[in-house]
């Protein structure tokens, strides 16, 4: 991930969750879990390796490990649009 494309991911999230009421929505959340896990996979397209993102995360998105697993061993095949659609319904399903 250039370090643009980084920069500009995080502060996107960052703007995003500041303009969270205090407690964000189920589907607040969800929103911002499927355009994580969407950029996640389009750095998998990319070749960035699954470590390399899950450190370009943080300690801030620690609790994101698992579902970046499941970007990179379970949804190879799909897109990263795919992911963020897929990610979002089963989100709101919970």
């Amino acid at each position: 991930m250039t370090n643009f494309l980084k920069s500009s991911l995080l502060i996107a999230v960052s703007l995003f969750v500041m303009s969270l009421p205090a407690k964000a929505t189920d589907a607040e959340i969800c929103d911002i879990r499927a355009a994580i896990l969407g950029s996640a996979a389009q750095e998998r397209d990319k070749g960035v390796s699954k470590q390399k993102v899950k450190r370009m995360l943080g300690k801030k998105f620690s609790g994101m490990s698992g579902y970046i697993d499941l970007v990179y061993d379970r949804m190879k095949g799909m897109s990263p649009q795919e992911v963020a659609a897929f990610i979002k319904f089963s989100c709101s399903q919970e």
